[in-house]
Formats: C-alpha cells, structure tokens, sequence
C-alpha cells in the first residue's frame, strides 16, 4: 500500500490519496465434490444370495474394470472435470483513491472522493472448454445430421465414435474439441473472472453541536464484471450464463450487483430541554421534557440490473443465446412511470417477447426462432440461409433495473439520570417505520421471456415495520 495526505498551508482543506494491491485468501467452492485427481474407480463386490461372503480376505480384492483413460479412441462419456494447471490462484485486488476533504464549519466536515478498484483472477464459471467452434453456427441445422450419413464431408474424429456414441451422434459432436465428452466442467477453482469498479463518493458529517450530530454520504459508482458469485454452479449471481466463451471480453457487463446511486443517513437530535439545555432547564418542565433524543437511520438507493433468461438454443452450443433487442425498451410503461402494480391481473414488469418480426410493442426477439410474419412457418434463421447466429443483448441489461430501495429507521430514546454513575435508558425503535413494501426483482432470469411468470413479482426486499423497546441501565 501506498498514500499520502497533504494539508496545503496548514489550512482547513486536506488533500488524501492512496494505492494499494491485496491478495483475496484462496477459495475452494464445490463442497469438496470434485477433489479426486484424474479418473477413480469403485468397485462393487456382491453376495450371491445375501448370506455368503461376497469374497475371501485372504484371495485380496477380487479383479475390475480399470478406470478410464485419456484415449481419444476410446469413448468416456459424462460431462468430467478439469482443472487447469493454472487455476487455484489468489485474486488479486490493485485499489486506488483519490479525496478532498474540508472543514465547512466550526462542526461540520465534506469530503469528496474517487475510488476505484480492479480485480483479477475472480472466481468463475464463464468457460466452456467443449464448446463447438462458432463459425460451425453457418452450418444451421446440419449440425443436427446424422455424422454416419452427413452431406458436409465432415469426417469422425476418432474410428471408434459409431461403436461409443452409438448411431445416433450428430455433426455438432463430432465439431467438438474432444468429441469423446459432452461438457467439460471446470468451474473449481477456475479463476479468469475480472471486474472494474469506479465510483464518486461524498460525506457531510456534523460532529455533536447544539444537540445535533449527523453523517450524510452519497455514491454515485458503476461495477462491471463477468464473474458475479463465488459459489458454484451459481458463479454467474443470478445472472444467464456467458453467450460465447471464446469471446469473454464481450460479456463484461454491469454486475448483478451493482448499485449506481446510494444515499445514506443518521441523524440523532438531542431535544433542547432539561439540565444543561436551553430551555426548560428546571422543574416539572425539565423532569417531563429533559433528556430525549430522536434518532433516524436512512437509505435509499437505486435497483440492481436485471438479467434475461435465455432464447431458443442451438444444437450442441451449451451456452446462453441472448435475445435481441426489438423496438420497446424492456421494462412496461407501468415499470418506468412507477404505476407498476404486481397484484393487478396479467401485470407485467417487462414488455413480452416477440411472437413475429416486427411486432410493435414487444421488447425481446429471438434471433433464430422468431417467425417472419405473423403466423409464418418461416424464421428469421430459414430466411438469411440457414445460419444461427447469437444474440446481441448484453449479459446484463443497462436499461433495466429493479424497483429502487427506500428505507426508515427511526428511534425515540430517553435517558433519567439516577445518580453521579449510573443512568437509565429506554428507546422505543421503529424499523421500516413507514412500513413500505420493496418489490424484489420480477422473475427473469431462468427461462426468461418464454416463462408464464415472466415479470412477475413473488416476494419483497424488506420485512413489515418491526416495532421494539428496550431498557438499559448505565453504570
């Protein structure tokens, strides 16, 4: 780490900067499911009528099939697990900031800052090591022929292929990298995920004075990533799987858990009554309005960024088609004007997706299914020759977030004075004091626009208003 702190002329302003590099601990996240190291084999010994012995100790094991082996001749079929030799590195974090603070008045302190992050070697779950070449997409639905009996030429890949796969493999399997396999994982401790964060800080704090104290900050930030979780099998967050794993550089989007602005506030007021105040400093006055305080803790910030399910796949690419974007934006008028009512009949937070080229209204068009006209057997793949091609929205959605988040917490305390050591305290507290309901985000992610449910809301962000008292006894 780096900083330096400069206070120009010894005035009221001073001027703060810093960089630094961390190393995040190392992360083994798939419940210990995968650790063998190569192929394993487990034997199954079986008494022939429940009774006898399955076999003798003394003979030693009796002999098995051996485990498999890397031979492209021979098939070894199941989706395996690789880890690359150089996964299981610790991400590496490189932070830097920039910040201005000054003293506004006697008690009141701003500062405005910038503070950006880069991260690598994030864990992830963006490959896919067995996918079919992306210019094989040209050759639409020939990737489903029979490989036996193909038009393309395409050769087997290895001779025993017919006898593994049986008569029933298709050219899209035989196009694979190690056509002996289906999908390869690789997510342990895989480790290519990267993100960027940049945001605008800024904080007003008044210290205690005149029975006032508070700390006022704003953030104003933006995070991009494609590697949204740490936990496997969910390693994208809630976000729709990568669209072309040869082309990550494309699915950095904004993350799933990115917040463009933020406002947070805590306020306490001591009111200007009884001993040492103000006002009403003695008697019956200072006894029934001395010693309160009011205390607030706010929050209010924008929505998350909402992802879309997938299109309709394509043969042997084990990835996420994305749809492309039709002429409504994505989010319901009633999403954007903020009437959106989730218990209303057939409400929706998203536009539906089109049901032919050029529906007016509809936000979301497949790029290879989508009929060309109302009714027509003909698609838009059938129409330009044949080919699939992929989806151009972006892995998470700029123009699409989730209803905003606003937040009260309110407390009334009031504190009796017993003796010279001792005090007394009771606070009544009110959290989510005006008892608001935050809509979570609608149902999107999964199947996307082709789900009943779609846009739909089954849950909120917070819980009822909460209301609790406590006592406490100082000494």
């Amino acid at each position: 780490r780096l900083g330096f702190a400069y206070n120009p002329n010894g005035g009221r302003m001073v001027i703060r900067g810093g960089y630094g590099i961390i190393y995040s601990p190392l992360q083994y996240t798939d419940f210990g499911g995968s650790q063998v190291q190569g192929y394993s084999a487990t034997p199954t010994f079986n008494s022939s009528n429940g009774f006898n012995p399955a076999f003798q100790w003394d003979n030693g094991f009796p002999g098995f099939a051996p485990p498999p082996f890397l031979n492209p001749s021979v098939v070894n079929t199941g989706d395996p697990n690789y880890i690359e030799p150089s996964f299981g590195q610790p991400a590496i974090i490189q932070s830097w900031s920039f910040q201005i603070q000054g003293q506004v008045s006697k008690d009141m302190i701003a500062t405005l800052g910038y503070v950006g992050l880069r991260s690598q070697n994030l864990r992830s779950n963006i490959q896919n090591l067995n996918n079919i070449p992306i210019q094989d997409l040209a050759l639409g639905q020939a990737l489903n022929q029979p490989l036996s009996s193909n038009t393309l030429g395409v050769a087997a890949p290895y001779p025993a292929i017919y006898t593994d796969w049986g008569s029933g493999v298709n050219v899209g399997q035989a196009l694979r990298p190690y056509p002996q396999y289906n999908y390869i994982y690789s997510d342990v401790l895989q480790n290519i995920g990267q993100s960027s964060f940049e945001s605008l800080q800024a904080t007003l704090e008044r210290r205690m004075s005149a029975g006032l104290s508070m700390q006022l900050s704003f953030t104003w930030e933006k995070t991009l990533t494609d590697a949204d979780s740490l936990l496997p099998d969910t390693a994208t967050g809630g976000v729709s799987q990568v669209q072309n794993p040869d082309a990550l550089r494309q699915e950095k989007a904004l993350s799933s858990q990115d917040v463009p602005y933020t406002f947070t506030g805590a306020i306490l007021y001591q009111l200007p009554f009884g001993k040492g105040k103000p006002f009403l400093q003695n008697g019956i006055g200072s006894a029934l309005f001395g010693g309160w305080q009011i205390g607030a803790v706010l929050r209010y910030q924008s929505g998350t960024p909402i992802s879309f399910g997938c299109a309709n796949g394509i043969p042997d690419w084990q990835n996420c088609i994305r749809f492309n974007r039709a002429s409504a934006p994505p989010l319901s008028a009633a999403a954007l004007n903020g009437t959106f009512n989730p218990f209303a009949p057939g409400a929706s937070y998203f536009n539906p997706v089109c049901q032919y080229q050029g529906q007016p209204g509809c936000a979301f068009a497949d790029p290879n299914t989508e009929p060309i006209a109302p009714g027509s057997s003909i698609t838009v793949q059938q129409a330009r020759g044949g080919a699939y091609i992929l989806g151009d929205y972006p892995r998470n959605n700029p123009d699409a977030f989730g209803p905003n988040f606003y937040n009260e917490d309110i407390s009334i305390i009031r504190n009796f004075h017993l003796f010279e050591s001792a005090s007394l305290q009771m606070k009544g507290e009110l959290l989510n004091a005006f008892n608001r309901h935050i809509f979570a985000v609608p149902d999107s992610a999964d199947v996307g626009p082709y789900d009943p449910n779609f846009g739909k809301v089954f849950s909120t962000l917070d819980a009822q208003r909460i209301v609790q008292f406590t006592l406490r006894l100082n000494f």
